[in-house]
């Protein structure tokens, strides 16, 4: 009896309750959805050094993922010191192997990376290249050791979506 009388109210109660899941549901799967076209997107940084046999050196950093970084914060690191411009990293650079080997460089160009700098999916930036002047294969080996071990970059940069992301780069072997 009970169910008859109230049949209506019923229904209604029970349409509302299916409309609720269905709204969950539909939440939860547009959520995945926007969290799959995030990832379909997202930049891979990594960093390559080629130091040839002649001396000629170079340290790139390249956008391996599938959609744009976009560089929010940029440090390069010396023995732990920072800076935050290619002139001002090569100059303690030079400074210190100078100091310490004796051996020079020709023709070095950085770079200084700028805040909302893009590298497009599968695109490289050449942050300092150059050529090592040494006077022996010993001090060429020596220098190219020093430079792969103490080149350090700390970037951070967003996705299309604003994600921030930090990439950290270890001394390079």
């Amino acid at each position: 009896l009970f169910i008859k009388d109230n049949a209506a109210v019923l229904v209604a109660f029970m349409s509302f309750v299916v409309s609720g899941i269905a709204l969950y549901h539909s939440i939860k799967s547009s959520k995945r959805d926007q969290r799959h076209k995030e990832l379909s997107v997202r930049p891979l940084l990594s960093e390559s050094a080629v130091i040839e046999h002649d001396g000629t050196f170079v340290f790139k950093l390249r956008n391996n993922g599938v959609g744009p970084a976009i560089i929010t914060n940029f440090k390069y690191y010396w023995l732990n010191e920072e800076f935050d411009s290619g002139l001002k990293y090569w100059d303690a650079v030079s400074f210190f192997i100078k100091g310490q080997i004796g051996t020079h460089f020709d023709n070095v160009i950085t770079s200084t990376i700028q805040e909302k700098t893009i590298i497009k999916d599968g695109g490289e930036i050449t942050l300092v290249r150059g050529k090592i002047i040494a006077d022996s294969k010993h001090s060429l080996t020596k220098v190219s050791s020093l430079l792969r071990d103490g080149f350090t970059v700390k970037v951070v940069f967003e996705d299309l979506y604003k994600n921030e992301e930090v990439y950290n780069s270890f001394p390079l072997e």
